[in-house]
């Protein structure tokens, strides 16, 4: 399945996401939240600059002095570590490291990674919120025990919601049913994405850039991520 949708808008439309269904209530707080970053990619993904993407776009959400980040010790990674520490104050012991050995980061961190993470979590005296890209078996594998402490909440998605509607799907009329809202609209109609519909064939795909037929459209798989599989300024001809 595919979406398509307005290409002037796509860079803006989304940034109005909305709060979904998660264990966690806020990241505001009274007193700030400690945050431990694990941003590893999903399980499907297997393109290499997916490997380094996921962890590394958390690093400028760190707050100095505060935050945590896991991060894989791999030479780009290093990189762009040092170049975001040093832009934003961050202190070297805020970036935990793996091995780096395996593509997916999940799969690196060890029982003694969690048991240095769980030590200063104890030492902090603070609340924390654990953020990973998304609740799979292998995060559950290690990050359970961190979980368990009293002063750790999981911010995340529940996988029953994860599961039904966690894809680009959620933004966009399905072409085979436009009276129907999208999961977007019924969560809250004033939320700006830009024009785009749900296509599964290519029939659906014609008729749906032809109801664009006025803008510059770009095509985007519902379950790819990082720039996978997009095709920019798509007209009847390229299509066809």
């Amino acid at each position: 399945e595919m979406c398509i949708r307005d290409s002037i808008n796509a860079e803006y439309g989304d940034r109005g996401c909305p709060t979904m269904p998660s264990t966690s209530f806020s990241l505001a707080s009274s007193s700030p939240r400690h945050r431990l970053w694990c941003n590893s990619p999903k399980p499907e993904y297997t393109l290499p600059h997916q490997r380094l993407l996921q962890p590394l776009r958390c690093i400028p959400l760190l707050r100095p002095e505060i935050d945590l980040i896991i991060l894989p010790d791999v030479a780009d990674a290093r990189a762009c570590w040092a170049f975001y520490a040093n832009a934003l104050d961050l202190s070297d012991d805020q970036a935990i490291w793996t091995s780096g050995a395996n593509f997916h980061l999940d799969a690196d961190v060890t029982e003694e990674i969690v048991d240095e993470i769980s030590a200063r979590i104890r030492a902090s005296n603070a609340h924390w919120i654990v953020l990973p890209y998304t609740v799979s078996t292998a995060f559950l594998r290690w990050a359970q025990p961190l979980l368990d402490l009293p002063n750790v909440e999981l911010f995340a998605e529940e996988a029953a919601w994860t599961e039904k509607n966690g894809d680009k799907g959620i933004l966009h009329r399905h072409m085979r049913s436009l009276d129907v809202p999208s999961v977007i609209e019924q969560m809250n109609s004033d939320i700006p994405v830009p024009r785009g519909y749900v296509c599964t064939n290519l029939d659906e795909l014609l008729r749906a850039r032809e109801l664009l037929k006025d803008v510059d459209v770009i095509i985007k798989p519902l379950k790819g991520a990082t720039g996978a599989g997009i095709i920019r300024r798509a007209g009847q001809h390229e299509l066809a």
